[in-house]
């Protein structure tokens, strides 16, 4: 190793050692203890000191694949130290010339850079990756790469794609058996259905998902999932079903101390109060939330707790708080290209000046509202959605239908 990226693999082992203390991962801190010791002795000799290492493994794809490890360990509460280290792995396996390492490198920024609302940036590693990973045909690597394309779509509100590389990766992660990647995807196109308030769809989705993660004894996958019904429950206005499945998951994510997951969960746990107009405990929840998000750094949570502070001082007549938070929301979720909160955060200035008697603000908002609302739900995205979820059940009817005739043949012969 010479001397620069030396001293700079020092740099970041220092950082990463802060934010593995405050993780208090024992996985993060065996993952660093593995890479202060390859910098300790940069020797062939130390590789059978390594689990699973083997004399054909070079001390660089060791360190790669380490980098990453600990970059997906600390996602949850240091993203930008975990952007930093996948960073690192790339050029390691860039130096190297190692797809793999590079395919699974600009995977994981991609989905870092999503958690912090940089969906440009995210969906050019995104794209590099299923490049890399199509030209080795990893089917499981494509597969994931398709469910973050798939979610990155969605934050911005273009749910016919997004759909579309959903259905695209649980189609893949069916043909390699992949479980979790199955139970991954369903709950990722039930939150699509969720959105567009078809929650018949969603639950059917969640409850299968639900089912495969207490088989696979997935912990986080059960937490995001009794999230996932509790949405449901609350968007139906069974507020006590709600709040069950709220507070389940928020004690499962403080257990696997998951920063995002309980951020989730009091901004959760904050919407079911203000659908009680009990605002001061709704508040108390959301400032709980944003402060664990800004922690984190994730943008889109940063903008979407913003909104809602913002038009929670809206409703207890706090107008000069409400403008002021909403002023920073609107903005934010104009940066990263979140349509979604972009459409919110505008219907919230609007009900905000009607309720502070501006009126001319209030109809210019309402109009850009609208506008926003028709660019994501206009009738043609509405059929691209329906064609995409029709296309992948006949073909999943005509694969069923060509093996049994396949079966019947083998009999037959």
């Amino acid at each position: 190793m010479n001397k620069k990226i030396k001293k700079f693999f020092l740099t970041l082992l220092f950082c990463a050692s802060i934010a593995s203390s405050t993780a208090q991962s024992r996985e993060a801190d065996s993952l660093l203890n593995v890479l202060k010791a390859l910098d300790a002795n940069p020797s062939h000799e130390f590789l059978p000191a390594i689990k699973g290492s083997s004399a054909d493994l070079g001390l660089d794809t060791i360190r790669i694949n380490t980098l990453n490890s600990l970059a997906w360990e600390l996602k949850n509460n240091k993203l930008d130290t975990s952007i930093i280290l996948s960073d690192q792995a790339l050029l390691l396996a860039q130096k190297n010339k190692w797809q793999k390492g590079e395919g699974k490198s600009y995977h994981q920024l991609g989905t870092f850079n999503s958690f912090k609302g940089n969906y440009l940036i995210a969906l050019d590693y995104a794209f590099k990756a299923i490049k890399i990973r199509k030209s080795l045909n990893d089917k499981g690597g494509i597969s994931a790469t398709l469910g973050n394309i798939g979610n990155i779509y969605k934050e911005q509100g273009n749910y016919p794609k997004a759909l579309d590389y959903y259905f695209n990766a649980l189609k893949m992660s069916e043909e390699l058996g992949n479980k979790k990647g199955i139970g991954g995807y369903l709950s990722n196109i039930g939150n699509v259905y969720a959105e567009q308030s078809d929650y018949p769809k969603a639950l059917d989705c969640y409850f299968k998902v639900l089912k495969i993660a207490e088989a696979l004894k997935d912990k986080s996958g059960i937490a995001r999932i009794f999230g996932n019904i509790g949405n449901i429950y609350r968007g139906q206005g069974d507020y006590s079903k709600a709040s069950d499945y709220y507070f389940k998951a928020l004690k499962m994510n403080e257990d696997l101390r998951d920063k995002i997951g309980i951020a989730i969960n009091f901004n959760n746990i904050g919407s079911v109060f203000y659908e009680q107009k009990n605002y001061t405990e709704a508040l108390d929840y959301n400032f709980k939330a944003l402060k664990i998000t800004k922690e984190v750094g994730n943008k889109n949570g940063i903008a979407r707790l913003l909104g809602n502070i913002g038009n929670l001082y809206t409703c207890t007549m706090n107008y000069k708080s409400a403008e002021e938070y909403l002023q920073k929301a609107l903005a934010l979720s104009i940066e990263i290209n979140a349509l979604r909160l972009v459409e919110q955060n505008q219907q919230y200035f609007s009900e905000l000046y009607i309720r502070s008697n501006q009126p001319a603000k209030a109809l210019n908002h309402y109009k850009k509202y609208i506008a926003v609302k028709d660019s994501i739900f206009n009738e043609e995205n509405t059929k691209k959605a329906v064609r995409t979820e029709m296309n992948f059940e006949f073909e999943k009817k005509q694969a069923i239908a060509k093996a049994e005739q396949e079966k019947q043949n083998s009999i037959a012969k």
